[in-house]
């Protein structure tokens, strides 16, 4: 009895330090990058809520594993992390995938500094939009895994001592497509897919279970707006040019 005390109380330090998270843009309140001083390009642009083309299958059965003796580690693997509840360190995760991608590259392209205006809107309030971008969520896969070094719940006492509690991997896919917002023409496309793992202690990485879809994001959208500047120049030109009378 007295041996499982130890093990209590780490177990109710856990669940007493773990918080829910949300997903906030830009990660750690760091600006974001300006491109130009003054605006490069003179339109105005509307980004549509993004397209959720995302699996559905989130499982946690594999996380049994921790109480085995013999086994490393137990794991959990989410396609929808917002609906799940079992992470290393946090209670759960607030991510509005359609709206918050989307918000996010109003963020990135108004911060670039290359448009006039730069706004979240639907499909019919973009009516005086120069261009429309349009985002589909693919992937926001989630993999976490709880280190028991193979001996069960009593692992837990390497948490206190400073060994990792276990490691978290963020994995970020989307595709974003920029047309006339006049003709309907597709100007600009791209695909992003990038992933991030951190170990997490008690004393290192916690509550940065699904931090890395922020900065996921933002790393992407930074060279998303340094392409972007280069593929909107011809297209800039063109618009400028009248026929003659």
């Amino acid at each position: 009895m007295r041996k499982g005390i130890p093990l209590v109380l780490v177990s109710a330090l856990v669940v007493a330090c773990a918080h829910p998270a949300e997903f906030v843009y830009p990660p750690r309140e760091r600006p974001v990058r300006e491109v130009a001083e003054e605006p490069t390009f003179g339109l105005r642009v509307a980004v549509l809520p993004f397209e959720e083309v995302r699996d559905e299958r989130n499982t946690a059965k594999a996380f049994w594993l921790c109480f085995m003796p013999l086994a490393p580690f137990g794991y959990v693997e989410y396609e929808r992390p917002e609906t799940a509840g079992i992470f290393n360190s946090i209670s759960g995760f607030t991510f509005d995938v359609s709206r918050d991608m989307a918000e996010a590259v109003v963020t990135s392209l108004e911060g670039s500094g290359l448009f006039a205006h730069v706004y979240l809107a639907s499909e019919a309030q973009a009516g005086d939009a120069d261009l429309i971008v349009e985002g589909r969520v693919t992937r926001t896969f989630y993999r976490g895994r709880t280190f028991t070094y193979c001996l069960s719940v009593a692992g837990a006492v390497f948490w206190v001592l400073g060994l990792p509690v276990g490691d978290s991997t963020d994995e970020l896919a989307f595709d974003l497509e920029v047309r006339d917002n006049g003709t309907g023409k597709h100007i600009w496309g791209c695909r992003s897919q990038n992933s991030k793992r951190i170990l997490q202690g008690f004393y290192y990485g916690w509550g940065e279970d699904v931090q890395g879809y922020a900065e996921l994001m933002e790393g992407a959208m930074r060279e998303i707006v340094q392409k972007l500047a280069r593929g909107l120049e011809n297209y800039e030109r063109r618009r400028r040019v009248r026929p003659a009378p």
